[in-house]
């Protein structure tokens, strides 16, 4: 079973209240597709969901560096990070992701969030707004 078959079947688990299959589903694909990002996500999300949290950040931060183009990836693996009282590690994460995703609004808005007065992020959201009503225009 591929990898993103074993993703998928971890969320059918969670949709049933399963979470313990879900967990060991993922784990196995991890062993067996040790540079997953899709399974390192996934497990991530469960852990959060279980909350365990320390344990959750790592996954993601693991699904961000190996998939750093993901908006995703990079936005959740930021906020989990903030979330657990390391906003300068959320900070290097989330503009790491916005130097893959230059126009991407939500990891725009969480630098925004964690960085309110950064006038280089706020220059950029006035140019992201700008571009969004041209384009709605």
């Amino acid at each position: 079973m591929n990898v993103q078959a074993r993703v998928n079947l971890a969320d059918l688990f969670r949709l049933q209240g399963s979470e313990d299959d879900g967990e060991r589903i993922l784990r196995e694909a991890l062993r067996v597709s040790p540079d997953a990002a899709e399974a390192f996500h996934a497990l991530g999300l469960l852990l959060v969901r279980r909350r365990r949290i320390d344990e959750a950040v790592e996954y993601l931060g693991e699904a961000a560096k190996l998939l750093p183009e993901s908006d995703r990836f990079g936005y959740v693996y930021g906020v989990a990070l903030n979330s657990i009282g390391a906003p300068d590690r959320a900070l290097l994460a989330l503009e790491r992701s916005l130097r893959f995703n230059p126009d991407n609004y939500n990891l725009l808005m969480a630098l925004l969030a964690i960085s309110p007065q950064d006038q280089s992020l706020l220059q950029l959201r006035a140019q992201i707004e700008e571009m969004t009503q041209t384009r709605n225009n």
